[in-house]
């Protein structure tokens, strides 16, 4: 189980509580501009995974390319919004 003083460590090395605030609007602002475009992004990479990354967009035909580009970039992908464009999404009945 993670300690509270592990979690305060954590905050404090991303800078501070401001800082994950501002990283938590950020992949919110990310994941809103993802699902706004995703009609567009779905017909631009059908069957493709895309990343979000402060409004920048990438997209591989698979995950580990994907993770490539972003490291290549400087982008990290810890903290992109990804997801499966699937044109034909799976239903799965529970």
């Amino acid at each position: 189980m993670i300690t509270e003083a592990q979690i305060l460590q954590y905050i404090d090395s991303i800078g501070g509580p401001e800082a994950l605030k501002r990283d938590f609007e950020q992949s919110e602002a990310d994941r809103n501009l993802l699902f706004s475009q995703y009609d567009s992004l779905l017909a631009r990479y059908p069957d493709m995974f895309v990343a979000v990354y402060k409004g920048n967009i990438e997209a591989a035909p698979d995950i580990e390319e994907l993770v490539r580009k972003l490291d290549q970039k400087g982008i990290p992908s810890q903290f992109a919004v990804v997801w499966f464009l699937a044109t034909k999404p799976e239903v799965w009945v529970l």
